[in-house]
């Protein structure tokens, strides 16, 4: 069986994928984003009073792929395919999903680690994972984010215990931790406020550190007896990524205002914070949401509507000094521009029911910087599959306007109809009106948030030519969920990084290709290191294997991919990607017979004397020429005029080899230098069959029309030269002076003619001196006469004459006088 390899890089189109999501592009996979092919997470616990309880785990994938769900700690695993351009649900029991189960009364256990707990979900292409608690009178939802989005610090958003208006209950503030890598030391320093007290003991301002292995999960709340206790604002940072996920088991929203709600959101590391968030807002509500702001840095002054705001004074800590914690608007519902001058994040609360009795509850939803926009998302409702429905769902769209203050074209809404997407304006699907405007510009530009009720459990798409932000969330009677919509995951701390990763072969066999990819450049400071190598999903009959990959962390790792089955052909789309979105994408190809390969040339025609380009179209680790050359192109100079044949064999690493039908490389003569002779007032040049003739004057200017073998010169003192082109090939002459026999000098023409005005657009007053009748004539550079006149006086001569037909160029005026001419050149515009 023989086998080859051909490798060559190709364009890659930027995209962010979404949860609840089918994506149709299979290039949209390849930047940091939701998508990836790994998962680790725990579910932060949710009590549990009896009933149907389970966490359910939407899976998507644009092709027929296999998902492994496990939590290698409780013994559960399971194998399932997915749909192409579809959802599949994978239920778990929360007694495997989550680190520990407990009661509405119940404390939860000290902080500590709990080996193995935590979910983790591969699959062998990309595939996006959104995750849904489902308890009695208690829900919500939130994105998981892969592997290679994860990072090493993170603030904690959460909402504080409200149980001090319910005795006997423990309802805690809940953050938990997951090490994707075996010996991460992790460090918690706890935030919150002045009453906050975890489980174990620990108090605002304490560190506790965890060392952890890879599934490892931490989960820390607030103690039972620590009502107001609340993990917001608690910093945890690490030596290697970690995927963290907080929440509260029924928060009040406010804690004062009934009724609660379970609220989770998997966090976003700071790498992934911008300077910039639009908050949108729920037009249903009276009120507006609170809101949680934290900073990277610490003295960040934060600015609402780009008015000076609050200052944040420390980065992550207790409520005031280490986060805002406020309404949006304490007089209004109204959307909000909150910025700064270092990254930011919010987190947005919706209230409970009680603060306006308007139909929802509380949920709680991460809102992303302006930086890490889409142009594109695809969503779903919950109740797709049967699962259980909310009575409304909604959309809210934040988008650039255009400068007409109106909604752009190209912003549509996609409806999935029997696996196709159909297509419609989102204004003619929502209506015209444009939505909340932002009353401060980001970047210069204006922009709207535009809420949109769904029109029912399904699959849909919403796609701009700019960047778009995008939130869902649905609301039942005292029950709820929101989430983002989708997410790129730029590391914005190396905004600096512009170079694509470099991958290299490395050995190669019939069946399998090993490498190595560096991600550039060498400064440390500025490169984003690596974030994930991808299989695409176009690929065939081949697997990727990687070691050493960790996101984040390394500049260089190496990589395999393998034929599956070696009787048949297989093809790979590599793509590596680095975090800060640099990408490079390679295809191999195995093939069972080795492809003959194929000689190219740029040129269509060749001629004595020029350099000749041959090259082997796609790409092979070893060339033979039968000029004895060994690279992929070559380059052959100085070839004598005829018919020259070449061939290249080719090999692959194992030494099988093809050869290349021969070429014909055709030179063709350069037809002999003419040589140019004056006969009366005419130039020529002897004919040659087939020819093709250009003239000039004064040493390039192409004459109009003048394209035989020989030309009537229409004025002397010039110098002229032709061309003479056969078969592709061109000589010029050498250059051709014509004395000046009769008439002025160029110097004193003016002397001898004037002509007003020059240059003429349509009537020219010529004047001159003539001893004797005279005629007048205008004559093209070709030599044609355009127009003559007899003037029978003598003396002072003053005649107009009409040019406006004539064609825009250069002319020349000629008069004769007995044995005397003179000429003035004119310029016809």
């Amino acid at each position: 069986m023989k086998t080859s390899l051909s490798v060559y890089a190709i364009v890659v189109v930027l995209f962010t994928a979404t949860m609840f999501t089918q994506p149709t592009n299979p290039l949209q996979f390849n930047k940091p984003s939701n998508v990836g092919t790994e998962f680790y997470f725990s579910v932060p616990p949710c009590y549990e009073v009896g009933g149907t309880s389970a966490i359910n785990l939407y899976v998507a994938c644009p092709v027929k792929t296999k998902v492994t769900v496990d939590v290698e700690g409780r013994g559960f695993s399971v194998v399932r395919q997915t749909v192409a351009n579809d959802i599949i649900e994978i239920r778990l029991n929360p007694g495997v999903a989550q680190a520990f189960s407990k009661t509405d009364s119940e404390g939860i256990p000290a902080e500590q680690v709990w080996p193995k707990a935590a979910v983790h979900v591969k699959a062998d292409v990309p595939i996006t994972v959104y995750v849904s608690i489902r308890f009695p009178y208690t829900s919500d939802t939130f994105l998981a984010l892969p592997v290679e989005s994860l990072g090493k610090e993170y603030i904690v958003a959460s909402m504080a215990d409200m149980t001090w208006m319910y005795g006997g209950y423990s309802l805690p503030s809940i953050t938990t931790i997951t090490a994707i890598e075996d010996s991460t030391i992790v460090n918690f320093k706890l935030g919150g406020n002045a009453v906050t007290v975890t489980s174990g003991g620990l108090k605002s301002g304490q560190t506790k550190t965890f060392t952890m292995n890879r599934g490892d999960v931490v989960v820390i709340g607030n103690s039972k007896d620590s009502k107001e206790g609340d993990m917001s604002g608690s910093k945890i940072t690490s030596d290697k990524p970690i995927a963290v996920t907080s929440g509260n088991q029924c928060a009040n929203v406010p804690t004062t205002l009934r009724w609660c709600d379970y609220i989770a959101e998997m966090e976003l590391p700071t790498q992934m914070w911008g300077k910039t968030l639009l908050v949108p807002r729920f037009s249903t509500r009276k009120n507006s949401a609170l809101i949680k702001v934290f900073a990277k840095d610490s003295n960040t002054m934060v600015s609402k509507n780009c008015s000076a705001g609050k200052l944040i004074q420390k980065a992550g800590g207790v409520e005031g000094t280490g986060f805002m914690y406020e309404r949006v608007n304490a007089n209004a519902n109204t959307v909000m521009v909150y910025s700064a001058d270092s990254p930011i994040s919010a987190t947005f609360f919706n209230s409970g029911q009680e603060d306006d009795n308007v139909v929802s509850d509380p949920f709680q939803m991460n809102i992303y910087p302006v930086e890490q926009f889409s142009t594109s998302y695809i969503i779903n409702t919950p109740g797709i599959k049967g699962g259980f429905k909310f009575d409304f769902n909604y959309l809210n769209v934040i988008y650039q306007l255009t400068d007409n203050n109106t909604m752009p074209e190209d912003l549509e809404f996609g409806t999935a109809v029997n696996g196709e997407i159909k297509w419609r304006k989102l204004r003619e699907m929502f209506g015209p009106s444009i939505g909340d405007v932002f009353s401060c510009l980001v970047n210069g530009k204006k922009y709207a948030s535009k809420e949109c009720i769904v029109p029912g459990d399904n699959v849909y798409m919403i796609r701009c030519g700019t960047p778009i932000g995008l939130y869902m969330y649905g609301v039942s009677n005292y029950d709820s969920y929101g989430h983002l919509a989708g997410a790129f995951t730029f590391d914005l701390n190396k905004k600096g990084d512009t170079q694509k990763p470099i991958p290299l072969i490395i050995t190669s066999d019939k069946h399998k290709v090993t490498g190595s990819v560096t991600d550039i450049p060498s400064d440390s400071a500025t490169r984003s290191n690596l974030s994930k190598i991808v299989l695409g999903i176009t690929s065939t009959n081949c697997t990727v294997v990687h070691d050493n990959l960790k996101p984040g962390n390394v500049a260089t790792a190496n990589w395999s991919v393998i034929q599956t089955d070696s009787t048949k052909d297989a093809s790979a789309t590599l793509t590596f990607t680095d975090r800060a979105g640099n990408d490079t994408t390679i295809t191999l190809l195995f093939t069972v017979t080795m492809a003959k390969p194929i000689i190219t040339t740029s040129a269509t025609g060749y001629c004595e004397g020029d350099l000749a380009v041959l090259n082997v179209s796609g790409y092979y680790p070893r060339y033979k020429w039968s000029t004895g050359d060994t690279t992929k192109q070559i380059t052959i100079a100085n070839v004598a005029p005829g018919t020259h044949m070449y061939s290249v064999t080719v090999y692959n690493s194992i030494g099988d080899s093809s050869v290349s039908d021969n070429f014909a490389l055709v030179v063709n003569a350069k037809p002999t230098k003419p040589t140019i002779v004056r006969t009366g007032n005419t130039l020529s040049i002897d004919t040659v069959a087939g020819a093709i003739y250009q003239w000039f004057y004064r040493g390039g200017t192409q004459v109009k029309g003048a394209t035989k073998s020989s030309l009537a010169v229409p004025v002397d003192g010039e110098v002229w030269s032709v061309a003479i082109t056969v078969n592709g090939c061109t000589t010029i002459s050498d250059a051709f002076s014509v004395p000046s026999l009769v008439g002025v000098s160029e110097t004193d023409e003016n002397t001898a003619i004037l002509t007003t005005p020059n240059p003429v657009s349509a009537m020219c007053t010529v004047q001159y001196v003539a001893e004797q009748p005279s005629v007048l004539r205008v004559v093209s550079l070709n030599g044609t006469e355009v127009l003559q006149q007899t003037i029978p006086e003598t003396g002072n001569i003053k005649r107009t004459i009409e040019m406006s037909g004539l064609a825009q160029g250069t002319y020349f005026i000629k008069i004769t006088s007995g044995t005397r001419e003179i000429v003035k050149k004119i310029v016809k515009e």
